[in-house]
C-alpha cells in the first residue's frame, strides 16, 4: 500500500520476498501512465512474475532469452493448463498467451533502456519487427504522409483470426428478455435488440412487449 495515499501498489517479489527490482521499476512507471488503472498494474504484475518464474526454474536468462526460447515460453502458455481443479484443466487462449508476450515483450525492452540495464540492446531490438498496415482498420489515422501505416510488430507471436459475429434470431432474443426479472436488465436487453446490437431485427418489435 502507498504511504502517501493508502492506494494499492502491485510489485513482484522472489521466494524469499525480496523485491525484483526491474519488474518494481517497470510496475512504477505503469502506475504513473495516465491511462492504466490499478487492474493493470496488477494484471501486469502477474504476467511478469509468471514469466519470471518460467524462467528460473528452467535455467533461462530472463533478461537475455533466445527468440527460440522466447518461443518456446509461448507455447508453454498454452500447453501447461493454469488451472488443475477437481471438475477440469483449464488452459489459455492463443490470445491469452499473446497478450502474456506482449506484456513481457514491453517489460523486457523497458529494462533495456534502465542503467546498467539487464537486457541487452541486441535482445530488445529483436523483440519487434516494423509491418506495413496494407489493410488499417476502420477510422485508423496513416498520417498526412502515411508515417502511422507502419507499425511495430511482435516477432514471436499466435496467429489469431477474428472470429465472425453471430446474430441472435427474433425468437432467441425474445426469449432472453422474457427472462429478465428487473426493469433495468428488460430495458438493456431491449436496447440491444432493437437496435440490431445482436438481433438481426426482421420482425418489428411492438412496444406493447417491451413494458418495463
Amino acid at each position: 500500500m502507498s504511504p502517501a495515499d493508502g492506494s494499492p501498489m502491485w510489485v513482484v517479489v522472489d521466494a524469499d520476498f525480496d523485491l525484483q527490482p526491474d519488474a518494481v521499476a517497470y510496475l512504477a512507471a505503469v502506475r504513473g501512465r495516465e491511462d492504466a488503472s490499478v487492474n493493470t498494474e496488477r494484471t501486469y504484475a502477474g504476467q511478469i512474475a509468471l514469466y519470471l518464474s518460467y524462467c528460473a526454474e528452467r535455467g533461462v536468462d530472463w533478461a537475455a532469452p533466445s527468440m527460440a526460447q522466447l518461443s518456446a515460453f509461448l507455447h508453454w502458455l498454452v500447453d501447461e493448463p493454469w488451472s488443475s481443479g477437481p471438475a477440469r484443466r483449464r488452459f489459455r487462449s492463443r490470445g491469452t498467451a499473446n497478450a502474456i508476450t506482449g506484456t513481457v515483450f514491453q517489460f523486457l525492452r523497458f529494462c533495456s533502456h534502465l542503467d546498467d540495464s539487464p537486457v541487452p540492446e541486441d535482445v530488445a531490438a529483436r523483440l519487434y519487427e516494423p509491418r506495413y498496415l496494407s489493410f488499417a482498420p476502420p477510422g485508423y489515422d496513416r498520417g498526412e504522409d502515411g508515417q502511422y501505416a507502419v507499425v511495430n510488430v511482435k516477432t514471436v507471436r499466435f496467429k489469431v483470426a477474428v472470429s465472425g459475429y453471430e446474430y441472435l434470431t427474433d425468437e432467441e432474443a425474445w426469449a432472453i428478455l422474457d427472462l429478465t426479472v428487473h426493469a433495468r436488465d428488460r430495458l438493456l436487453v431491449a436496447l440491444l435488440a432493437v437496435t440490431g446490437l445482436f438481433s438481426r431485427g426482421h420482425r418489428p418489435w411492438h412496444t406493447s412487449r417491451l413494458h418495463v
